[in-house]
C-alpha cells in the first residue's frame, strides 16, 4: 500500500477532480494507466456510518462505526473510542445480556455534535425444531414407501429471537451402531407454519429393498 497527500483545492472550493496511476515492479515494466476519481467537498456534512449486523450470538461484540470524515467519536456521551481523529471507530462491549441493545454514538464535526442511534440483538438461543416428519404416502403403512430413488420430508423450526436462517438435513441408513448418512444438504425450505403440510422431495437416490431411511435436520438462526 502506497499513500500519498495532495493539495488539489482552495478552501471552501468543492471540485472533481481525476488522477491517474501508473506502476512499475522490480523489473521496471509499467502497469497501464488507472483513473483514481473523486470529489474534494469542505463543506460536506459529517455522516455516520454503523458498521453492525443485526443479531449477534455471543455476549461479546465489537460495536463498529465508520465516519466520512475525521473525527474523534463517543459512546452514549463518554470519553472519544479513539485518541486521534480517524474514520474507523471501534469499542469491544463484552458481558452483555442476551436480548436488544440501545447505543447512541456522538461525534464532533466543526464545533457540531452530530448523533447516531446503533441497535443490535444478542441472541444466545438456538432455534427449536417443531416437527420432521418423513413418512409416506401409502395409507396404513406411513414408514414404508415404493420408490427408490426419492423420499419425502417436512420440516419446521422457531426462532423468536433472530429467526432461522437456514435448514442442514442429512438422510441416514440405518445400520445398528453405524448409521451411514447417503445424502445431505442445506436449504432454505421449510413447512408452511401456517398449515405444516407442505413436503419436499429428496430425488437422486439409491434405496436399498427392506432397508430403513430416516431424516436429520437442524436449523440455525
Amino acid at each position: 500500500n502506497q499513500e500519498i497527500t495532495l493539495n488539489t483545492t482552495a478552501p471552501g472550493e468543492k471540485k472533481t477532480i481525476t488522477f491517474y496511476a501508473v506502476c512499475q515492479n522490480r523489473a521496471e515494466l509499467l502497469s497501464s494507466a488507472e483513473s483514481i476519481d473523486f470529489t474534494v467537498d469542505p463543506d460536506i456534512e459529517l455522516e455516520i456510518i454503523p458498521a453492525m449486523k443485526e443479531f449477534y450470538s455471543s455476549t461479546n461484540v465489537e460495536l463498529s462505526i465508520r465516519t466520512n470524515l475525521m473525527t474523534q467519536c463517543g459512546l452514549n456521551g463518554g470519553a472519544p473510542l479513539t485518541s486521534e481523529p480517524t474514520t474507523v471507530h471501534k469499542k469491544t462491549l463484552s458481558s452483555l445480556s442476551e436480548g436488544r441493545h440501545n447505543y447512541n454514538i456522538t461525534c464532533f464535526w466543526r464545533n457540531i455534535l452530530v448523533s447516531k442511534p446503533v441497535k443490535f440483538t444478542v441472541d444466545l438461543s438456538p432455534p427449536e425444531m417443531l416437527f420432521v416428519d418423513d413418512t409416506s404416502t401409502l395409507n396404513g403403512s406411513p414408514g414404508i414407501t415404493c420408490l427408490k430413488d426419492q423420499l419425502r420430508a417436512k420440516w419446521l423450526a422457531d426462532d423468536t429471537g433472530s429467526g432461522v436462517k437456514y435448514y442442514t438435513y442429512a438422510i441416514l441408513k440405518e445400520a445398528g451402531l453405524n448409521d451411514t448418512v447417503i445424502n445431505k444438504g442445506q436449504t432454505f425450505w421449510h413447512s408452511d407454519p401456517g398449515s405444516n403440510d407442505e413436503w419436499t422431495r429428496i430425488t437422486g437416490l439409491s434405496l436399498a429393498d427392506n432397508a430403513s431411511y430416516y431424516f436429520a435436520v437442524n436449523a440455525t438462526d
